[in-house]
């Protein structure tokens, strides 16, 4: 853990990213957080695999990326 910390010094952004719908939660609110289930189908999940070893990444790094591409248009933020 130490290396990661040792890593990851400097790394930080003293704003936090703030999302939109980022906000202080109101005393007594019984607002609860959710979650969304996504599963892809046999085809799309085949075609996701053969374009990520057309171009050389894993299923993995396909998905992060697409992850850190919603949180640039969400947040407005390029590094996270």
């Amino acid at each position: 853990m130490e290396g990661w910390k040792e890593q990851m010094a400097g790394c930080t952004d003293p704003e936090g990213l703030r999302l939109p719908y980022d906000g202080i939660k109101e005393e007594g609110s019984r607002k609860k957080a959710g979650h969304v289930r996504l599963s892809l189908d046999c085809k799309r999940s085949g075609e996701i695999k053969e374009r990520c070893s057309l171009i050389g990444v894993t299923p993995y790094m396909f998905f992060v990326s697409v992850f850190s591409i919603l949180l640039y248009r969400y947040s407005g933020k390029d590094r996270f």
